[in-house]
């Protein structure tokens, strides 16, 4: 698998807002397989993935496509997360289209706890545990149970992925399951002694 950091991979620069040109990017280099990485995070960048997606049903040469979809995107969810319907308009423009998908359920990135020390390519972020700061988080009663993976391993998997005939709808992986008071009971343990404010998020029963 080659590592597109070290300069082996060939990189090219498309225009989401134009489809037609990206059609285009994409038969000229014979493209098969679409990996989306965008990071939806706007309007804007939800758009890019659904013009990537129409610019793939129009290629040729395009095929497969696996879009943005780090969690479970449930409908059920949409009043906690409205950002949510992003990945469901991926997944209903996917849906009506002739391309093979699968979206792919990672979970949580456990990166984001091992930082700095851990090998990874994301960007700082906070879910709920904060080792550097000593601040934790706990929605709920923190006995839910959160699915993790390690990008790496994420990657491995992906490159697995890629050697099937055929693709289920979702496939989910789960590099490691634990509840917000074992991440918080690790957490003090790693650093040795409490974090020094733990806020529970009580959710109110939405109607």
């Amino acid at each position: 698998m080659q590592d597109p950091c070290n300069g082996s991979a060939q990189q090219v620069q498309i225009n989401y807002e134009d489809i037609p040109s990206a059609t285009r990017a994409l038969e000229r280099h014979n493209v098969h397989t679409i990996i989306s990485a965008i990071g939806l995070v706007s309007e804007d960048t939800s758009q890019s993935q659904l013009n990537l997606i129409e610019a793939a049903e129009q290629s040729k040469t395009t095929e497969r496509f696996i879009p943005t979809d780090p969690l479970s995107s449930l409908q059920s969810l949409l009043h906690i997360d409205p950002s949510i319907k992003w990945w469901l308009d991926a997944a209903d423009s996917l849906k009506a289209s002739s391309l093979q998908y699968t979206r792919v359920i990672p979970g949580f990135f456990m990166d984001y706890w091992g930082m700095p020390l851990a090998r990874t390519n994301l960007q700082p972020y906070t879910f709920g545990v904060s080792l550097s700061h000593r601040v934790a988080i706990i929605p709920g009663d923190g006995n839910n149970v959160i699915c993790m993976t390690y990008t790496y391993d994420m990657a491995k998997y992906v490159a697995r992925l890629l050697e099937l005939d055929e693709w289920p709808e979702f496939s989910v992986i789960v590099g490691d399951q634990v509840t917000y008071n074992q991440l918080l009971e690790m957490a003090e343990e790693i650093r040795g002694k409490n974090l020094s404010q733990v806020f529970l998020i009580l959710f109110a029963p939405h109607h």
